[in-house]
């Protein structure tokens, strides 16, 4: 087990352990704790529905740092200039229609969860490390848990960790783009 406080050297250095060994990553998130890994492990990815104990058919959401990498993981349409290139704040999940070379894992119904995250750590991280996975860090369909004490108290069987005090966002919300208009 490797607990490290959340900075990008230690983001870096976890994401590659990560990919490496086939596991998730706790770390903190533009909002809260989420749980995840770079969505080219899918068995890493596949890891996070036991943990949560979440449905099949929920996949999780994504995180990219650039319209660049959202445009690989979804299809590239007018709904895109709904996304400003740069955010003051994240918060923002959104749905969009899917690339069809994007793995099943990643989708439901054609769409794919998406959250442009805002500069910082984890943005600059995911500019160079690719598209990662992140959910919130619970049993799914509890509340989100906030605090690393509990965290670790709930997750203990995880490899990799980086925590650095309360969580002070809230999940973000969604915005469908998947369709004709913005739901």
């Amino acid at each position: 087990m490797l607990v490290l406080p959340a900075d990008f050297n230690n983001a870096f250095f976890l994401f590659q352990a990560a990919l490496a060994d086939s596991v998730p990553v706790i770390f903190p998130t533009d909002t809260i704790y989420g749980i995840g890994a770079p969505i080219s492990s899918i068995k890493a990815n596949e890891k996070i529905f036991e943990i949560k104990k979440r449905e099949a058919g929920k996949p999780l959401p994504i995180l990219v740092g650039s319209k660049k990498q959202l445009a690989e993981i979804a299809v590239a349409d007018e709904n895109f200039d709904y996304i400003p290139e740069k955010r003051n704040k994240g918060g923002i999940t959104h749905i969009f229609r899917a690339s069809p070379l994007l793995p099943e894992i990643y989708k439901k119904d054609g769409s794919v969860a998406v959250r442009l995250v805002k500069k910082g750590w984890l943005g600059k991280l995911l500019l160079i490390i690719g598209a990662v996975t992140a959910t919130s860090v619970n049993i799914s369909d509890t509340p989100p848990l906030l605090k690393p004490d509990e965290i670790y108290a709930a997750f203990k069987g995880f490899a990799l960790y980086m925590l650095w005090g309360e969580a002070g966002g809230s999940p973000s919300e969604i915005v469908g783009l998947n369709g004709e208009k913005i739901r």
